[in-house]
Protein backbone atom coordinates (compact mmCIF):
# COMPACT_ATOMS: atom_id res chain seq x y z
CA UNK A 1 0.00 0.00 0.00
CA UNK A 2 1.30 3.28 -0.98
CA UNK A 3 1.33 6.07 2.32
CA UNK A 4 1.70 9.55 2.48
CA UNK A 5 3.50 11.26 5.07
CA UNK A 6 3.53 14.83 5.97
CA UNK A 7 6.93 15.90 6.41
CA UNK A 8 8.43 18.77 8.91
CA UNK A 9 6.75 22.07 7.11
CA UNK A 10 3.74 20.70 6.57
CA UNK A 11 4.38 19.22 2.84
CA UNK A 12 3.13 15.91 1.43
CA UNK A 13 5.20 13.08 0.29
CA UNK A 14 3.10 11.43 -2.26
CA UNK A 15 5.10 8.68 -4.27
CA UNK A 16 4.54 9.37 -8.08
CA UNK A 17 1.99 7.13 -9.82
CA UNK A 18 3.38 4.25 -11.94
CA UNK A 19 0.79 4.96 -15.36
CA UNK A 20 0.31 4.20 -19.19
CA UNK A 21 -2.19 5.82 -20.77
CA UNK A 22 -3.15 3.80 -23.88
CA UNK A 23 -4.11 5.80 -27.07
CA UNK A 24 -7.39 7.16 -26.04
CA UNK A 25 -5.88 8.56 -22.87
CA UNK A 26 -7.50 5.62 -20.32
CA UNK A 27 -4.85 4.08 -17.92
CA UNK A 28 -3.38 1.06 -19.22
CA UNK A 29 -2.87 -1.07 -15.60
CA UNK A 30 -1.04 -4.35 -16.12
CA UNK A 31 -3.18 -7.53 -14.95
CA UNK A 32 -1.78 -9.04 -11.76
CA UNK A 33 -2.48 -11.87 -9.39
CA UNK A 34 -4.18 -9.76 -5.77
CA UNK A 35 -3.69 -10.97 -2.50
CA UNK A 36 -5.22 -14.78 -2.61
CA UNK A 37 -6.73 -14.22 -5.89
CA UNK A 38 -5.33 -18.29 -6.90
CA UNK A 39 -5.55 -17.97 -10.94
CA UNK A 40 -7.50 -14.97 -10.70
CA UNK A 41 -5.73 -12.59 -13.25
CA UNK A 42 -8.37 -9.05 -14.10
CA UNK A 43 -10.95 -8.25 -11.66
CA UNK A 44 -13.85 -5.77 -11.75
CA UNK A 45 -12.89 -1.67 -12.50
CA UNK A 46 -13.77 0.37 -9.58
CA UNK A 47 -14.34 4.16 -9.76
CA UNK A 48 -13.29 5.28 -6.20
CA UNK A 49 -15.14 8.70 -5.03
CA UNK A 50 -13.47 11.05 -2.23
CA UNK A 51 -12.99 14.90 -1.78
CA UNK A 52 -9.95 13.71 0.51
CA UNK A 53 -6.72 13.41 -1.92
CA UNK A 54 -4.80 11.50 0.39
CA UNK A 55 -8.33 8.94 1.12
CA UNK A 56 -8.43 8.57 -2.51
CA UNK A 57 -4.75 8.03 -3.22
CA UNK A 58 -5.01 5.39 -1.12
CA UNK A 59 -7.66 3.64 -1.19
CA UNK A 60 -6.96 3.44 -4.93
CA UNK A 61 -3.50 2.29 -4.24
CA UNK A 62 -4.71 -0.37 -2.15
CA UNK A 63 -7.56 -1.83 -4.37
CA UNK A 64 -4.63 -1.93 -6.94
CA UNK A 65 -2.64 -4.26 -5.58
CA UNK A 66 -5.51 -6.27 -4.73
CA UNK A 67 -5.91 -6.47 -8.97
CA UNK A 68 -8.69 -3.99 -9.50
CA UNK A 69 -8.19 -1.36 -12.39
CA UNK A 70 -9.04 2.34 -10.33
CA UNK A 71 -10.00 5.19 -11.68
CA UNK A 72 -10.37 7.73 -8.88
CA UNK A 73 -12.39 11.26 -8.68
CA UNK A 74 -13.01 14.03 -6.00
CA UNK A 75 -16.60 14.48 -6.15
CA UNK A 76 -20.17 13.19 -7.38
CA UNK A 77 -20.39 14.84 -10.57
CA UNK A 78 -17.60 13.63 -11.86
CA UNK A 79 -18.21 10.36 -10.93
CA UNK A 80 -21.58 10.83 -13.00
CA UNK A 81 -19.69 12.17 -15.90
CA UNK A 82 -17.59 9.34 -15.57
CA UNK A 83 -20.37 6.47 -14.83
CA UNK A 84 -21.82 7.76 -18.57
CA UNK A 85 -18.64 7.45 -20.21
CA UNK A 86 -17.30 4.10 -18.68
CA UNK A 87 -19.75 1.16 -19.18
CA UNK A 88 -16.98 -0.95 -17.37
CA UNK A 89 -16.86 0.45 -14.24
CA UNK A 90 -18.69 -2.43 -12.06
CA UNK A 91 -17.87 -1.03 -8.11
CA UNK A 92 -18.33 2.73 -6.69
CA UNK A 93 -16.60 3.26 -3.10
CA UNK A 94 -17.88 6.76 -2.84
CA UNK A 95 -16.97 8.94 0.81
CA UNK A 96 -20.52 10.21 2.27
CA UNK A 97 -19.32 13.77 3.08
CA UNK A 98 -18.31 16.09 -0.18
CA UNK A 99 -18.69 19.06 -1.55
CA UNK A 100 -20.61 19.90 -4.52
CA UNK A 101 -24.09 19.02 -6.00
CA UNK A 102 -24.45 15.67 -4.03
CA UNK A 103 -22.59 13.60 -0.70
CA UNK A 104 -21.89 10.45 -1.28
CA UNK A 105 -25.25 8.99 -0.17
CA UNK A 106 -27.13 10.98 -3.06
CA UNK A 107 -24.51 9.85 -5.58
CA UNK A 108 -24.95 5.67 -4.23
CA UNK A 109 -28.90 6.28 -4.63
CA UNK A 110 -28.99 8.00 -8.13
CA UNK A 111 -26.17 5.36 -9.20
CA UNK A 112 -28.64 2.11 -7.63
CA UNK A 113 -31.61 4.15 -9.71
CA UNK A 114 -29.74 4.79 -12.95
CA UNK A 115 -27.19 1.65 -12.80
CA UNK A 116 -28.83 -0.75 -10.85
CA UNK A 117 -26.14 -3.48 -11.84
CA UNK A 118 -23.07 -1.45 -10.10
CA UNK A 119 -21.98 -2.62 -6.74
CA UNK A 120 -21.90 0.14 -4.21
CA UNK A 121 -19.34 0.59 -1.15
CA UNK A 122 -20.02 3.52 1.15
CA UNK A 123 -17.62 4.58 3.61
CA UNK A 124 -17.50 7.45 6.26
CA UNK A 125 -15.72 8.14 9.57
CA UNK A 126 -19.46 9.14 10.65
CA UNK A 127 -21.82 6.51 11.31
CA UNK A 128 -25.38 8.75 10.91
CA UNK A 129 -28.55 6.69 10.62
CA UNK A 130 -29.04 7.17 6.75
CA UNK A 131 -30.87 4.58 4.39
CA UNK A 132 -28.39 3.09 2.17
CA UNK A 133 -29.27 1.68 -1.21
CA UNK A 134 -30.79 -1.26 -1.37
CA UNK A 135 -27.52 -4.30 -1.67
CA UNK A 136 -24.83 -1.71 -0.71
CA UNK A 137 -22.28 -1.97 1.86
CA UNK A 138 -21.12 0.35 4.92
CA UNK A 139 -17.13 0.61 5.19
CA UNK A 140 -16.78 2.81 8.33
CA UNK A 141 -13.59 5.08 8.52
CA UNK A 142 -10.47 4.69 9.40
CA UNK A 143 -11.29 1.16 7.79
CA UNK A 144 -8.17 -1.99 7.82
CA UNK A 145 -7.48 -3.30 4.28
CA UNK A 146 -8.99 -6.68 5.14
CA UNK A 147 -12.26 -4.68 5.84
CA UNK A 148 -12.07 -2.91 2.35
CA UNK A 149 -11.11 -6.27 0.53
CA UNK A 150 -13.58 -8.20 2.36
CA UNK A 151 -16.20 -6.01 1.33
CA UNK A 152 -15.23 -6.11 -2.22
CA UNK A 153 -15.25 -9.87 -2.01
CA UNK A 154 -18.78 -10.25 -0.88
CA UNK A 155 -19.80 -8.73 -4.22
CA UNK A 156 -17.17 -11.32 -6.02
CA UNK A 157 -18.59 -14.14 -4.13
CA UNK A 158 -22.65 -13.78 -4.94
CA UNK A 159 -23.49 -9.70 -3.54
CA UNK A 160 -23.78 -7.97 -0.56
CA UNK A 161 -25.29 -8.27 2.29
CA UNK A 162 -28.80 -7.60 3.09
Amino acid sequence: MHVAAVEPGGHISVPPRRERLSCDGNPMIPARLGRGDQGMVQKSVVLVVDDDALVRFATAGLLEEAGYRVVEVPDADQAIDLLEQRPDIRIVVTDVQMPGTMDGIRLAHFIRHRWPPIRLIIMSGFRDAVPLPVGSIFVGKPFSEQVMLSALSAFASGGAPD
